[in-house]
């Protein structure tokens, strides 16, 4: 496949994009009936301080089926909303919540947690 990553920092604000495109082999990956999937992410980061600071994530991708099913078919989309709190030198705190936006195949939310810890 192909790629871009693109960053640009302003400030506090951090910007990132990931674009890609992916070629799919048909015959080694079944029921795929698409040779390309495109994927993507934009995200901001806004740093508060210097031990917390706001992200925001859109991620996205096309779908490699044509099935004649909308659930199959459709491509998706998420949203990704969270704070990063740096609780001492080398270890951080991220917490999120993920909503899709697309497809809306459930009516719930995912949330999530990570402690990292830096050597």
């Amino acid at each position: 496949g192909l790629g871009l990553i693109l960053e640009e920092q302003i400030g506090n604000l951090s910007l990132y994009l990931n674009a890609n495109c992916h070629f799919i082999d048909p015959s080694r990956v079944f029921p795929v009936d698409r040779y390309y999937l495109f994927s993507g992410t934009f995200a901001a980061e806004y740093g508060f301080r210097e031990d917390l600071s706001l992200l925001v994530q859109v991620d996205g991708n096309s779908s490699p089926f044509s099935t004649g099913m909308d659930l199959l078919d459709k491509r998706a989309a998420e949203i990704v909303c969270g704070l990063k709190w740096m609780l001492c030198e080398g270890t951080i705190l991220t917490l999120g919540v993920t909503e899709e936006l697309i497809s809306k195949t459930s009516a719930d939310v995912t949330f999530t947690a990570s402690l990292e810890f830096g050597l």
